[in-house]
């Protein structure tokens, strides 16, 4: 749903209103997708605008659709998609998917892409995991975040966390 601040800055903004009805107009009614849209278009999209100077429209709106599509697929992580969002401001004519493969953004979510650096944080942080086994929760997610920083923030977390969790079982 739409909150009232957020109708309010659509209308003010016909420019902005046209540019997300565009970009929703390929969700059919996918409230997750909607919701997203509103929340990267109303913040860092906006923010791209208004320190660049261009129009709205200056991202074609079927690639900021693109781009909404692959954060819900859970192809790329939040920071990657402002990552590529501030690449489709310099590069427009691009699709959010082809600057993604292009720049590395794509998250693994391939459990034989994550294992070696998974096995590798685990063999260099013994204190962790035997803290983790002795009870200690938060030591797990310091292996999340060092399997995050050794997949060079392209693992996927959740992916991360299940293969890190079946190895400390």
């Amino acid at each position: 749903a739409v909150t009232d601040k957020e109708v309010g800055v659509f209308v003010a903004s016909p420019e902005l209103a046209n540019y997300f009805e565009s970009v929703i107009s390929t969700f059919q009614n996918d409230t997750k997708k909607v919701r997203l849209a509103i929340n990267y278009l109303l913040t860092d999209y906006l923010k791209f605008v208004n320190d660049s100077g261009k129009t709205v429209d200056v991202v074609k709106s079927s690639a900021f659709a693109e781009l909404i599509d692959m954060i819900s697929g859970g192809e790329i992580s939040s920071r990657a998609a402002k990552d590529i969002l501030g690449l489709l401001f310099n590069e427009s004519g691009s699709s959010a998917k082809e600057l993604a493969v292009k720049h590395s953004l794509i998250q693994k979510s391939d459990a034989s892409d994550l294992i070696p650096a998974i096995e590798k944080v685990l063999t260099d942080n013994p204190k962790a995991v035997s803290e983790y086994k002795a009870g200690k929760i938060a030591s797990l997610q310091f292996l999340v975040g060092q399997s995050m920083k050794a997949t060079k923030g392209a693992g996927n977390p959740e992916v991360v966390k299940k293969l890190l969790l079946e190895r400390l079982s």
